[in-house]
């Protein structure tokens, strides 16, 4: 089955694969290639827990990060965890969200910090009941101009810190069904 596929740039990064969690292994790699522009599948029999392509842990991104472009696909079924998944990704453009399946996600934070080439994102869906972080998930995506979060299930929610913050060309944002019983911080969130 397939895990994810996605585009990069080997220019700026010569062989980008997700960072899995511990012990994940046995998957296949297939790349097509148009000039410096990988467009990689990620096939594998198990699906992983823990997926990212960000892991930086600051501001500065790596070339890791920036050579991010597109994610056409991404199976995240069996996902616990987004934590840090697109940080520092400053370069990625589009990310399908088409079929996720987040309900085993417990964790946002940074999911998207600093993915300021993002001018749209479509997390209407997203099923976050079980989430209890939300820390600096949309933080600096500062071309996004439409985020549609109305359907968010925030009950599970403690941590809303700088959600939204420096998300400065957003129009409009609708969290009038945000239950923030159980946040305990939202310092900084817009």
């Amino acid at each position: 089955m397939i895990v994810c596929k996605y585009k990069f740039d080997s220019n700026i990064y010569s062989n980008l694969i997700p960072e899995f969690n511990s012990g994940y292994n046995g998957y296949s790699v297939n790349d097509t290639v148009d000039g410096n522009i990988i467009t990689r599948t990620i096939e594998c029999d198990t699906l992983p827990t823990l997926m990212r392509f960000g892991v930086a842990t600051n501001d500065t991104p790596t070339s890791r990060e920036l050579s991010l472009l597109e994610v056409i696909e991404l199976d995240t079924a069996e996902l616990t965890s987004c934590k840090r998944m697109f940080i520092g990704c400053q370069n990625v453009t589009s990310i399908n969200t088409e079929g996720w399946t987040l309900n085993k996600v417990t964790d946002m934070y940074a999911m998207f910090y600093n993915c300021n080439n993002l001018t749209t994102l479509d997390v209407s869906n997203f099923n976050t009941s079980q989430v209890t972080s939300m820390y600096c998930m949309f933080y600096n995506c500062t071309n996004l101009t439409q985020l549609d979060v109305s359907n968010f299930d925030t009950s599970k929610v403690t941590n809303m810190h700088a959600m939204f913050n420096n998300c400065k060309n957003l129009t409009q944002l609708d969290v009038s069904n945000f239950n923030t019983s159980n946040v305990t911080n939202m310092g900084y969130m817009f």
